[in-house]
């Protein structure tokens, strides 16, 4: 399995769009730094449960197709 990088937004993986001001970013350990700058959120919170679905997440194979130009 795939280690996740800490300082590495991976808030798009659950929709989250950078430029609407929205990240998840990982800390280390099983923390993330979570923004919402709609909201006003900016916190710090420990969630196993997003570490596993992110890691499991990176350590698929993925497969880019379309045609090349």
């Amino acid at each position: 399995m795939k280690e996740l990088k800490i300082n590495k937004n991976y808030g798009e993986i659950f929709g989250y769009d950078k430029n609407k001001g929205k990240e998840i970013i990982y800390m280390g350990g099983i923390s993330f730094r979570i923004i919402n700058r709609e909201k006003g959120i900016d916190t710090v919170r420990e969630s196993q449960d997003t570490y596993n679905k992110i890691a499991e997440y990176i350590s698929k194979t993925h497969i880019s197709m379309g045609s090349a130009a």
